[in-house]
């Protein structure tokens, strides 16, 4: 091969393949430095142009970060601080993490003081440079650490998680007086995280009991619709894809599994299967694979059988995520 010299002709196809595939990967853009402790949680501001990050953490400093004027977000030092607020004053420990509305007008932190406190900008002639914060309102209830705060998409509910085992729902009336509308107790263990579905008000919450749980409105209550199980230890935290169609699971157990509707799932590893059985047996494993395959069809099919909200484990990926289609075997 005049191209490769010392490769044989049947490698130069896919030598030239990995040439020509796109590169994927992250790259740093910058550092933002100014904590004085434990950075615990980090978030993006919706509707803003140029972008704004919101970080929290052990020093119970509230910091929004943007972009410089017109500069590139790629440029090492186009961020800069926008806002520091001092929340010690509300708040008498750490605050664990922030999170925003869908329209990015209030900012919910929660804190290990039990309480969730609510932020607005302030809109004032008086602010001249960069980004001013009032707290509107204070959300309490639980009885332990709150771990997690979260906006509906709706912007009707607020769901928060604790160390107490609970996961509460408040409604989200304009004078900020939120009051709760349903506390939810099924987990045996801490609960880390709480997380909506980016288009409907259902609710996903992440346990020290090794499960995550499906909650939506039941009459006048809310229920929990599933148990998902899986994961071995403690679920951290999850994450969907920006439609709503899958979303990842992070645990203690150091996996992560990618989860999508039943149906779906079935659809995928059927798929998988018919190209399985298509590969030449003498690239070895085919077997082994066919058969993982299978088993993840059924798999599927018995969840789907059981009816409730209807979503199953869809692949298994350990120990870093990697793009593949799924199921992954």
């Amino acid at each position: 091969c005049s191209q490769h010299g010392h490769c044989p002709s049947a490698h130069c196809g896919a030598a030239a393949g990995r040439a020509m595939a796109p590169e994927r990967g992250l790259t740093q853009v910058c550092r933002l430095t100014g904590h004085e402790e434990r950075v615990w949680c980090a978030a993006w501001r919706p509707n803003v142009d140029p972008p704004q990050l919101t970080t929290c953490g052990t020093d119970r400093v509230i910091r929004v970060w943007g972009v410089r004027g017109s500069a590139s977000l790629a440029s090492e030092d186009a961020w800069v601080l926008l806002s520091e607020v001092d929340a010690r004053e509300k708040h008498s420990r750490t605050l664990r993490s922030v999170g925003w509305d869908m329209s990015g007008s209030v900012l919910a932190v929660a804190s290990f003081d039990a309480t969730t406190t609510l932020w607005k900008e302030e809109k004032s002639e008086q602010v001249s440079s960069g980004l001013s914060f009032e707290c509107v309102g204070v959300v309490a209830g639980h009885e332990n650490e709150v771990k997690s705060a979260m906006f509906s998409p709706s912007g009707d509910f607020l769901a928060t998680c604790s160390r107490d085992k609970s996961v509460h729902i408040f409604d989200t009336p304009d004078n900020f007086e939120y009051e709760c509308v349903s506390v939810l107790q099924s987990h045996s263990q801490d609960v880390k995280c709480v997380r909506w579905h980016p288009s409907q008000d259902v609710l996903f919450s992440c346990s020290y009991d090794d499960t995550v749980k499906i909650w939506a409105p039941d009459g006048d209550d809310w229920s929990c619709k599933e148990t998902l199980a899986g994961h071995e230890s403690t679920v951290w935290g999850l994450a969907f894809d920006p439609l709503g169609a899958r979303f990842a699971t992070c645990s203690d157990d150091r996996t992560l599994r990618i989860w999508a509707p039943a149906a779906s799932a079935a659809a995928v590893a059927a798929e998988k299967k018919e190209q399985m059985k298509q590969e030449p047996a003498a690239q070895g494993g085919a077997a082994s694979r066919l058969k993982a395959a299978g088993k993840a069809v059924m798999a599927a099919n018995r969840l789907q059988a059981l009816g409730g909200f209807p979503v199953a484990a869809a692949a298994f990926v350990s120990p870093l995520y990697r793009f593949s289609t799924l199921p992954v075997t």
